[in-house]
């Protein structure tokens, strides 16, 4: 008899799993799939319709998720469907990056550390004050990155590109956690939606974070994540994910191991 693979419960949204998915099988892990976001276009298309009609008046074009490049552009296409005019546009992190290369599109600038407050930080270093900045995002994200680059004098308009939806069905999501030997979790929004959906205190099971922001609000629901690596990517954590269950089973003495046919 085989030793058991670690399961891996994955609430990263459907359209965005599958990368995730095959990075936790390569470490030779076994990968559940139970989305706790759904990706939902904007209840109102106006704000952002009025923003890429007046594309030309922004010097800057900023992205803080793979979701964010998707509908807006997506929409631009409905839209205009001629090509951007020439503006900067920063990316949050290497996949968001990706997202826009994959268009074509040059990104001016990516932080060192993919985080919301370092993205406002290196953009501040390159100076824009004065000049004006388009933010098309999630409706629930979070306010530090207009917050900073308004305070340091940018003119910000934040418009909703997207909405991150909550699943209803807590009893399937019970259900699902049956056998898990861990849930990772690659945003805030995912680990308080499964929180909220569980309606209790929480699995009784290891917990992985993407990064600080998310190990942070694992922490202020009562968890303590097990794993945090320390690049914040899909990449570095299944690697994390991984180094976790190897170290286990390392630790654990030889006459305690399943019965492999010796």
């Amino acid at each position: 008899m085989g030793v058991k693979r670690p399961r891996i419960l994955v609430t990263r949204p459907k359209e965005q799993e599958g990368e995730f998915l095959r990075l936790l099988e390569a470490q030779g892990l076994e990968a559940v799939s139970f989305p706790t976001i759904e990706i939902l276009p904007p209840e109102d298309w106006g704000p952002l319709d009025r923003a890429i009609q007046q594309v030309e008046r922004y010097q800057w074009l900023l992205f803080s998720s793979v979701n964010g490049v998707k509908y807006f552009f997506k929409r631009w296409g409905e839209r205009r469907g001629d090509p951007l005019p020439p503006i900067r546009i920063a990316a949050i992190g290497p996949a968001t990056a990706e997202a826009l290369r994959g268009r074509g599109l040059q990104v001016h600038f990516i932080p060192r550390r993919y985080r919301a407050e370092e993205l406002a930080r290196g953009l501040i270093e390159l100076g824009i004050k004065g000049q004006r900045l388009l933010l098309p995002r999630a409706k629930e994200a979070r306010e530090v990155l207009p917050e900073m680059l308004r305070a340091a004098g940018a003119e910000v308009e934040v418009v909703e590109a997207y909405r991150a939806s909550r699943p209803r069905d807590g009893e399937r999501l019970r259900r699902a956690l049956e056998g898990v030997d861990m849930v990772a979790f690659t945003s805030s929004q995912a680990a308080r939606n499964f929180f909220e959906l569980l309606g209790d205190k929480g699995p009784e099971v290891a917990v992985a974070a993407i990064g600080p922001v998310t190990a942070q609000t694992l922490r202020d629901l009562g968890i303590s994540p097990q794993v945090v690596p320390r690049s914040y990517t899909v990449a570095a954590l299944a690697e994390a994910i991984g180094d976790y269950f190897r170290r286990r089973v390392e630790d654990v003495p030889i006459d305690r191991l399943p019965d492999q046919g010796r």
